[in-house]
């Protein structure tokens, strides 16, 4: 059977057990299915979220757009997701591409999140790699993790990304293809050191994206402009943060933003940034980004390879691209 699962966070340092169903700040929902005998594994093709909806499509689209995914024969993408939670992101991802198609690299620096999403949330446990610093998962991953391509580290961002960075090198090696950050505090903040400007975090974030990359960043502000993560002044900062570090700007680069589809969600604002422009010349090269990314959404949605149980993508990513769009 299959039934719906939320992960809470807590809002209180103690509970009656169990705490009643009013308490802690939803985070997230999957979508399980349950056995006979209690095992849970999670619905890999349910995307419950709008936000996460959107940042897929955009992910997709911005890739294709900049044409690095090719929609005949896909090139291997390599995927950092910056935030755990109950796992639907990366588990969809990793259903979604054919296999050898996909390395999804997961970041969760909060250890009980972890335990719930793999006990409870039917993440599968298999994919936590056991390592005890920023330095082994760095070193884990470029090795390959033992052949696993969804796996989790359980280590701080920046310290990961410094390791890998300086792993991999300047030249060639480790570089991702797409980055979604889901990341925020226990009130819906983005954490500072994912948006400092000087940190160490977009410092290796900018030495491990691709030539051709697509950074999408979930930021909790509604339509009024304001919400958890700031008000315009912070969601300002943090794009010409994320401008700086993401996008090549002699190439091309280019920052907007859109908002989850308001009959679905109006909480939800999604930054996001092409490392390079269109490889074709003209307007959209220069000019109607928006338009060549509705083109090239529904060319993902029409022409995207099914998944392994013989379904193409399950919702529409056009609207996703533009909805509330603004060019940064």
């Amino acid at each position: 059977r299959q039934v719906w699962r939320e992960l809470k966070l807590a809002s209180a340092t103690k509970y009656e057990a169990p705490p009643p169903v009013h308490a802690g700040w939803g985070q997230t929902v999957v979508k399980v299915s349950v056995r006979d005998d209690g095992a849970v594994a999670q619905v890999p093709y349910c995307l419950p979220h709008a936000y996460a909806k959107s940042m897929v499509a955009l992910g997709l689209s911005g890739q294709h757009v900049q044409g690095a995914l090719p929609l005949g024969d896909l090139p291997m993408q390599r995927v950092l997701v910056v935030g755990l939670g109950g796992g639907s992101l990366p588990v969809w991802l990793h259903h979604a591409f054919p296999a050898g198609r996909a390395v999804i690299d997961v970041l969760e620096i909060n250890p009980a999140v972890i335990r719930v999403a793999t006990a409870a949330m039917g993440f599968p446990q298999a994919a936590v790699r056991p390592v005890d610093d920023a330095a082994a998962a760095a070193a884990d991953a470029i090795a390959g993790a033992g052949g696993q391509t969804l796996r989790v580290y359980p280590v701080p961002g920046e310290a990961f990304l410094e390791a890998l960075a300086a792993a991999a090198g300047t030249e060639g090696g480790y570089r991702y293809d797409m980055v979604f950050n889901t990341a925020c505090d226990t009130i819906g903040r983005m954490p500072p050191v994912l948006v400092d400007p000087e940190g160490p975090f977009l410092g290796a974030l900018r030495r491990l994206l691709a030539p051709r990359a697509t950074v999408a960043m979930n930021l909790l502000v509604g339509i009024s402009g304001t919400g958890s993560a700031g008000g315009p002044k912070e969601v300002e900062a943090m794009t010409y943060a994320l401008h700086g570090a993401c996008c090549d700007c002699a190439r091309g680069g280019r920052a907007f933003s859109v908002m989850t589809p308001v009959d679905e969600s109006s909480g939800n604002r999604i930054l996001v940034f092409l490392r390079s422009g269109p490889p074709e010349a003209g307007e959209a090269a220069g000019g109607d980004l928006r338009e060549a990314l509705r083109r090239s959404a529904e060319a993902v949605s029409a022409d995207f390879p099914a998944d392994s149980s013989g379904a193409r993508l399950r919702f529409a990513l056009a609207r996703r691209v533009v909805f509330g769009w603004q060019d940064w």
